[in-house]
């Protein structure tokens, strides 16, 4: 995850509105220049996260306050690549009254933004939203400033009085918005504008780089993945291929029931695209460069007996993974041959690649479940691929064979739910010494593998289930 620097702004009339639907409003963002004009607030945060060509933008509102029709809320979200820009935005986000919001270009900025007024905010509820993506040429600029709107009175008054300080913008109560009512292209927003009382642009905390808190998502009902995950420290991992592993999760219990909608995994990724491996100090990666690979969820019930119960849900995706980036000069010594991985400025062997499987719907969860993820590589797994496959004749080998799922216990986790074993996790290995226990309660079947001591405690496997 990228820091970023943000500041709530407002939006106004950057287009004319023949250039957006007639139920949007046009979008305009203050310049570049009024920027660090604007004071500090400490309920709102904002980050992005890069893969490759793509940029994943991040909305955090840092605590509940408890909003009603979207205010308090944010209204808007402007983005500032630099010298790069995307060629394609895509919003996410959905309002508080489940409208979807709108990504708009400009010439060197663009935004995510509401389409219905205050209702369609995004509530401040302390909870964290994907507001889209972008895509750019080549790969995704590094430094990226993100600058936000936000519609909270006491806020605003809080840091610039009762009169009203840079941008505010407000909405009059029983007053609809039309284009008109913002403000017009070339408006720099400096401090000492004001037309209303109930807006106003600040700059929120910077992302917190602590990694002792998550699953503050809507619907999330276990989660042991941080909220700044995948800028924390980089987690170790099981090798399917290097443990003879066909499948691997854990037992979890859930803060409460619902109908079942994803279950997101971390996975690291330590293979190179064109040569090298990440062990031997030569890995070389075409930047940006990914592979795909079939990959099966799945969610048990809990029978109490150290194996899954009932199969409940199952989906196999063929997700987009990167390649781990080349090695950097930069990491020497014992870090020679990692690449610098810049959300962290530290030297890492592999890359995160968070993957959320979306599940069919109409799955009601109990209150336990085991979740796991299964998938092939070239010697294990429910088929194994075989060493036919084109990739293994090359110089780095398949990527699929240097893909791992994350294992990590962070500090307070897991945040929302329980783990069912915090000492355990469940593994189908065909090799004994890849259990604690070494392989005495049975290999090549998906089992708890726990110890009194000694086994995953300190290793919690890195997942998160939400409900719909």
């Amino acid at each position: 995850m990228s820091m970023v620097t943000a500041t709530a702004l407002g939006l106004g009339a950057a287009q004319s509105a023949a250039t957006v639907s007639p139920s949007r409003q046009p979008v305009n963002c203050p310049s570049s220049r009024a920027v660090n004009e604007f004071a500090t607030a400490d309920n709102v945060s904002a980050a992005f996260t890069n893969s490759g060509d793509t940029t994943t933008y991040t909305f955090d509102s840092l605590r509940d306050e408890n909003p009603v029709g979207g205010v308090p809320g944010l209204i808007g979200y402007c983005v500032y690549p630099g010298s790069t820009q995307p060629t394609d935005v895509t919003a996410q986000a959905v309002g508080a009254n489940g409208a979807a919001w709108s990504g708009t270009t400009d010439t060197d900025r663009f935004a995510f933004s509401r389409p219905d007024g205050n209702p369609s905010n995004i509530p401040l509820d302390g909870t964290s939203t994907t507001m889209g993506t972008a895509v750019f040429p080549g790969t995704a600029p590094t430094n990226q400033t993100i600058l936000l709107h936000i519609n909270d009175a006491a806020v605003c008054e809080a840091l610039y009085g009762h009169g009203g300080k840079p941008g505010d913008h407000g909405d009059e109560p029983g007053k609809p918005e039309k284009p008109g009512d913002h403000n017009k292209p070339g408006d720099h927003h400096k401090p000492g504008d004001h037309e209303k009382k109930s807006t106003c642009y600040v700059k929120p905390t910077p992302p917190s780089t602590a990694c002792d808190f998550g699953g503050r998502a809507p619907g999330t009902v276990y989660s042991s993945i941080p909220t700044n995950f995948p800028a924390c420290q980089a987690p170790p991992s099981l090798g399917f291929e290097a443990t003879g592993t066909s499948e691997f999760g854990d037992g979890v219990g859930l803060s409460t029931t619902g109908v079942l909608r994803t279950l997101k995994v971390d996975f690291q990724s330590y293979g190179c695209s064109v040569s090298g491996h990440w062990n031997t100090g030569d890995c070389v990666t075409t930047p940006g460069a990914t592979f795909t690979h079939p990959i099966t969820a799945n969610i048990y019930a809990v029978n109490g007996s150290g194996t899954p119960g009932a199969l409940l849900a199952t989906v196999t995706q063929t997700p987009t993974i990167p390649y781990r980036p080349s090695a950097d000069p930069r990491c020497t010594g014992a870090d020679a041959g990692k690449w610098l991985n810049p959300a962290t400025n530290q030297c890492v062997n592999s890359i995160s690649a968070p993957l959320t499987f979306t599940f069919p719907t109409g799955t009601n969860l109990p209150s336990q479940v085991i979740w796991t993820v299964a998938f092939n590589t070239t010697h294990y797994g429910a088929t194994p691929i075989g060493e036919q496959a084109a990739c293994f004749s090359t110089a780095p080998g398949c990527p699929y064979d240097s893909l791992n799922v994350g294992t990590l216990t962070y500090p307070g986790s897991p945040y929302v739910g329980t783990d069912l074993d915090p000492n355990g996790a469940y593994l189908d290995s065909v090799i004994p010494s890849s259990y604690c226990d070494g392989g005495a309660g049975g290999t090549g079947t998906l089992r708890l593998d726990t110890a009194p001591t000694d086994c995953w405690a300190g290793f919690r496997p890195l997942g998160e289930i939400r409900i719909a």
